[in-house]
């Protein structure tokens, strides 16, 4: 068993605070057999701790980064307790592997989506999977309460990936690139071009690289990660 999936799953059975040193003793215990008399134990346990505490880091810094709860606590004067938040039931479904097909995991994420942002039945778009162009979803926002002569809908447009780890960089490339080919050929209709205003949004199962934030950031394309969508209530925990 992993080191994280060992830790969710422990930890989500109680409220019980736990000493560090004692997760990492029964983990020894459960993974490697080793005995607690055993010579290489307390060298194993060190280890254990340390990367306890890398592996709690890595998941909070990754939540907090996206603006949602962590979903541990370290607590005490050394460092050396660990609970449990909320947010722990979304890490704990976001590791359980999804069985819905791609193409109907995208069209139901997306009109969903779409739905929420207050986009009418009449204005949402699902694309057919063999003819999606790099495009999975779109769909038309009213705005009201502006002057004539300014555009009085918003187009938002999505794509959608089952990504396991790391979403590649080129996934977010190619979708710019499909947005911008699909506005200059008019694909949404001779009302929106390139100089129309839009919401770009990438889905994605996985975590985006380094380079991938920076291409969101770039060109201003919200995105979605699984956990989002757990709160959302479109995967429930």
């Amino acid at each position: 068993m992993e080191l994280l999936e060992f830790l969710v799953i422990t930890l989500s059975k109680s409220d019980k605070v736990w000493l560090i040193e004692e997760l990492a003793e029964l983990y020894i215990t459960e993974q490697y057999h080793i005995s607690q008399d055993s010579i290489d134990f307390s060298s194993q346990l060190v280890r254990t701790e340390n990367a306890i505490k890398r592996v709690v880091k890595q998941q909070n810094e990754l939540y907090l980064k996206d603006a949602t709860v962590a979903p541990f606590i370290i607590k005490g004067t050394s460092q050396n307790l660990l609970a449990k938040t909320q947010a722990l039931d979304v890490l704990e479904e976001s590791l359980n592997a999804l069985e819905e097909p791609p193409h109907q995991f995208a069209e139901r994420v997306g009109y969903e989506i779409l739905r929420r942002m207050g986009c009418t039945e009449s204005g949402i778009r699902v694309t057919q999977r063999s003819r999606d162009a790099g495009i999975d979803y779109w769909g038309e926002i009213e705005i009201g309460g502006v002057p004539y002569n300014l555009p009085h809908r918003i187009l938002v447009i999505g794509q959608v990936k089952m990504n396991v780890g790391s979403t590649p960089v080129s996934d977010l490339r190619e979708f710019v690139g499909a947005v911008r080919t699909a506005l200059a050929v008019n694909i949404f209709g001779s009302n929106y071009n390139e100089h129309s205003p839009n919401i770009m949004h990438f889905v994605t199962t996985g975590e985006l690289t380094r380079e991938g934030e920076n291409i969101a950031r770039i060109f201003n394309i919200q995105v979605f990660k699984r956990r989002h969508l757990i709160e959302m209530g479109i995967l429930k925990p």
